[in-house]
C-alpha cells in the first residue's frame, strides 16, 4: 500500500508535469525536423544558385578559349592565303640572292633569317625547288610578325609543302633534331588536312597529344591550315598549341574548390586548373601534369559521368570546333560545407540548450518533491491523528485532538468528538 505522499506526487506528475514534459518534446522534436527540413532546403538553393554561375563562369572561360583558338586560326588561314599568292606571283620576286648547303642529307638556306627553311629527300636541288624554298623565305617575315603576337602560347610553326620543302620558326638544328628521310606528308598533323579528312578545306584543329613525342615538349595539338594550288592540296601551314595556351586558365578564382579541366575526344585530360586537387579526386594525371613531371606515363582516359547521387557537379563547354571540351568541376560538400557548418553550430548550441533545459527540469524535480513532501505531511499528520483517533472511538477515554488549521480537518474532529460522545 503506497503512501500519502507517493500518492500525491504521483498525482501531480501524471496531471500536471508529465503532460509539460510529453508537449516540450514534442516542441524540441518540431524543431529538429523542420531545422532539417530547412537545412536541406537551404542546400537545394545554394547548390542552384552556384550551378548557375558556375554554367556563366563555364561559358565565359570557354568563350575566351575559344576566341583565342579562332584568333590563330584566322592567323593560319592568313597566311595560306599569302603563301598561295607568292605562288601566283613568284615570278615578280627576286630569290637569285638566296643560297643553300647540303649537309647530312638537308639542303639548307645558308641565309640569315627568323627560321630554318630546309629540304627533305632530295640529293639534288633543280630551280623548281628553288621556286618553292623562295616562297618559304617571303613567307618568314609575315609568320615572324603572327608569331610575336603569340609569345609564350604557340610553340612553334611550320610550314611544309609536299614531301620535301619546309620551313620551321623558330630555328632549329635540322641535322640533330630531324630525319633527312621525313616525310611531313606522313605525318598526323599533314595528312589530317586533306580532302579525305578535311573536305570542307577549312583551317583545322590536329590533336597531337597523343603523339610519342608530345609529353616532352608539351605540345597539346596544332592549328593548320591546307594550302591548295589548282584544287590540288600543295601543303600546310601549322601552328602548334602547347600547355602555355592554358596556363591562365590557373589564375581564375572559382569558389568551393572548383576547377577546370580541358578534356580531348576520347576522354584524355590535357590540362586542369588545380592538378593536385584533380588527382586527389579521380587519381589520373593529366597531360599537363606528366609533361611538368617530364613523365613517361601514357595518358589515362577520364571516365567518370556523376548522376544526382554524387558529389560532384559537372558543367561542360565545347571549345571552337577543336573536339576539345571545358569542364568546370565542382563539389556539392564543398557547396554545402557553409550551410552544413552554420547548421552545426546552430544544432550543438541546440544540445547544450537541451542539457540546460533537462538538468532544470531535474533541479525542478527535487524541489517539487521537497514541496510535495511538505504538504503531504502536513496533510497526513492530522490524517493519521484522525485513523488513530478512529480506533478509540469507542474507547471510554477522552479524545485529545491536536487543532489544525484546515477547515475540512477541523470539521472532522468536532464531527468525531460528537460521535465519541454519543458512543461513551
Amino acid at each position: 500500500m503506497q503512501s500519502l505522499h507517493n500518492f500525491v506526487l504521483k498525482k501531480i506528475f501524471k496531471t500536471a508535469i508529465v503532460p509539460i514534459l510529453i508537449m516540450e518534446l514534442l516542441l524540441i522534436l518540431l524543431i529538429f525536423i523542420f531545422g532539417y527540413l530547412q537545412e536541406k532546403k537551404n542546400e537545394e538553393l545554394l547548390q542552384k544558385t552556384a550551378s548557375q554561375s558556375f554554367e556563366e563562369v563555364a561559358s565565359q572561360v570557354t568563350q575566351r578559349m575559344s576566341a583565342k583558338i579562332e584568333r590563330v586560326e584566322k592567323d593560319a588561314t592568313a597566311l595560306k592565303l599569302v603563301i598561295q599568292s607568292l605562288y601566283v606571283h613568284n615570278k615578280r620576286y627576286d630569290g637569285s640572292q638566296l643560297s643553300y648547303r647540303f649537309e647530312d642529307g638537308f639542303f639548307i638556306r645558308n641565309n640569315e633569317g627568323m627560321s630554318t627553311v630546309y629540304t627533305t629527300n632530295l640529293s639534288t636541288l633543280s630551280e623548281e625547288d628553288k621556286v618553292s624554298l623562295k616562297i618559304l623565305t617571303m613567307t618568314e617575315v609575315a609568320l615572324d610578325a603572327v608569331m610575336h603576337q603569340y609569345v609564350g602560347i604557340i610553340d612553334s610553326a611550320w610550314v611544309n609543302l609536299g614531301a620535301h620543302y619546309s620551313l620551321y620558326y623558330p630555328k632549329i638544328n635540322v641535322k640533330e633534331e630531324l630525319s633527312p628521310q621525313l616525310n611531313p606528308t606522313k605525318q598526323s598533323y599533314y595528312y589530317k588536312a586533306n580532302e579525305k579528312f578535311n573536305p570542307g578545306k577549312k583551317t583545322i584543329f590536329i590533336p597531337l597529344f597523343q603523339e610519342p613525342w608530345a609529353v616532352t615538349q608539351g605540345q597539346i595539338g596544332s592549328v593548320v591550315s591546307p594550302i591548295y594550288l589548282d584544287n590540288k592540296m600543295a601543303g600546310v601551314v601549322g601552328m602548334t598549341l602547347t600547355t602555355q595556351n592554358t596556363k591562365e586558365l590557373s589564375n581564375i578564382s572559382l569558389p568551393f574548390d572548383a576547377y577546370i579541366i580541358i578534356l580531348g575526344k576520347e576522354g584524355h585530360v590535357l590540362f586542369a586548373s588545380d592538378e593536385d586537387s584533380f588527382y586527389k579526386d579521380f587519381q589520373i594525371n593529366s597531360f599537363n601534369a606528366l609533361h611538368q613531371q617530364q613523365s613517361s606515363s601514357k595518358l589515362t582516359p577520364f571516365l567518370c559521368s556523376p548522376d544526382e547521387h554524387s558529389n560532384f557537379v559537372f558543367f561542360q563547354r565545347n571549345l571552337q570546333n577543336t573536339g576539345l571540351s571545358l569542364i568546370l568541376i565542382a563539389k556539392k560538400d564543398k557547396i554545402n560545407e557553409e550551410v552544413n557548418s552554420i547548421y552545426n553550430q546552430t544544432r550543438v548550441y541546440g544540445l547544450f540548450g537541451l542539457l540546460f533545459i533537462g538538468l532544470i527540469h531535474f533541479a525542478l524535480y527535487f524541489v517539487i518533491r521537497k514541496r510535495t513532501r511538505k504538504i503531504s505531511d502536513t496533510i497526513s499528520k492530522p490524517v493519521t491523528q484522525i485513523a488513530h483517533i478512529s480506533e478509540m472511538l469507542f474507547d471510554e477515554e477522552k479524545l485529545n485532538l491536536e487543532k489544525s488549521d484546515i477547515h475540512e480537518f477541523k470539521t472532522l474532529q468536532n464531527n468525531l468528538n460528537k460521535a465519541h460522545k454519543k458512543t461513551t
